[in-house]
């Protein structure tokens, strides 16, 4: 509903004054409801500001309506419908208008359905094993090391009264050896078991910027061993300067963790996640995306990562905490960067766990929140 003041040709949102009873209503030419749908007020002002159009009337398939960038991308922007309805024609179409101008959009491919997208300024990116399309698509990885705390909770699925602080504790101690080597035995772990206490407290201490960063790397194939190694008692019994010996109780609670862990690591569909070596990441196809001035569209295929485990959620997710990362950095101020997300009600508001541990998947929610800021 508007109201459209004919002698400045403005339009005011809502109706200004109430007609009265018995009054006539005609129906509006179809110039009319473009020029209203386009923001006449804006063009008015700005004789070149852009406009997309992609939709015409149902009425006169000759009248195009265009509306600008800011109305449709100024904030979080949802495509619905029934099945079969036009919602992936219609993503499509936005892609093919933004493109015209200088823009640069990111597509998450949830089902691989966009394969077809076909110009020298689209890239494409598949994550996981197996086939792809186009032939041409860059195989890239999702790195443990990219992901945080919560990512790697949501992948082995620690209870918190048990496993999860002694997770916590691993993660840490296999980054304290990644920057102290010296400190690893022969298979690359960190051994407490009637250790002295203060130089593992002292390095933590000054290794505490890697260690508690949450994506600093560790090896994630002596994670397993090392949450039995983080099994001990904290103090001896004879000597409370170092560790106590193994604690048979807290082991046992932490073997189906371990078992969970070495069976996710070892297989084959997490190989785009544990097995990274020598990939080029996701995080440097984007930073690559953004460099190259003649590249408009990244298409991110996620057809090949499975659904179990949560992995295809939890990987989406931290694509989209890395964006947010790089916009609360600034990186965006110049050129503002545009995400489509194919099937988004797989990851948005999504909360998986259980009642003892339950993680938040929110990263593209506080896109969709603060992407406007």
């Amino acid at each position: 509903m508007a109201t459209i003041d004919l002698s400045e040709m403005k339009a005011a949102a809502g109706i200004g004054r109430y007609p009265r009873l018995g009054g006539r209503i005609y129906s509006a030419h179809p110039e009319l409801v473009r020029w209203l749908l386009a923001d006449s007020e804006s063009s008015k002002d700005d004789p070149h500001v852009l406009n997309l159009s992609f939709a015409c009337l149902t009425d006169d398939h000759t009248v195009t309506l265009g509306v600008t960038p800011e109305q449709v991308f100024g904030r979080h922007c949802a495509v619905l419908g029934t099945t079969g309805g036009g919602k992936s024609w219609t993503v499509a179409r936005l892609l093919e208008e933004a493109t015209q101008h200088n823009s640069k959009l990111i597509l998450l491919d949830a089902t691989g359905e966009f394969w077809r997208l076909d110009s020298e300024c689209v890239s494409h990116v598949t994550i996981g094993e197996g086939p792809s399309l186009p032939e041409t698509a860059e195989r890239v990885a999702f790195p443990h090391s990219d992901m945080v705390e919560s990512d790697l909770f949501a992948l082995f699925r620690p209870n918190s009264q048990s496993q999860g602080p002694k997770l916590r504790e691993a993660i840490r101690s296999l980054r304290l050896v990644q920057r102290r080597s010296g400190m690893a035995d022969e298979n690359g772990n960190l051994v407490k078991r009637k250790k002295p206490r203060t130089p593992i407290e002292r390095a933590l201490a000054e290794e505490a910027d890697y260690v508690e960063s949450p994506r600093a790397f560790f090896s994630v194939r002596h994670l397993a061993k090392q949450i039995r190694e983080e099994c001990v008692r904290p103090y001896d019994w004879n000597d409370d300067t170092k560790f106590g010996d193994a604690n048979q109780q807290d082991e046992g609670y932490c073997l189906p963790l371990m078992m969970r862990i070495e069976s996710i690591t070892s297989s084959a569909d997490y190989a785009c996640v544990f097995r990274t070596d020598g990939m080029t990441t996701i995080a440097d196809s984007i930073e690559a995306f953004l460099e190259d001035g003649s590249a408009k569209i990244l298409r991110i295929s996620l057809q090949n990562v499975p659904f179990g485990n949560n992995a295809r959620e939890v990987v989406a997710n931290g694509i989209g905490r890395v964006l947010l990362d790089k916009a609360r950095d600034g990186n965006f101020r110049e050129q503002p960067l545009v995400v489509f997300v194919d099937e988004a009600h797989q990851f948005l508001n999504r909360t998986i766990g259980d009642d003892f541990l339950r993680v938040e998947l929110d990263a593209f929610g506080l896109v969709a929140k603060e992407g406007r800021k």
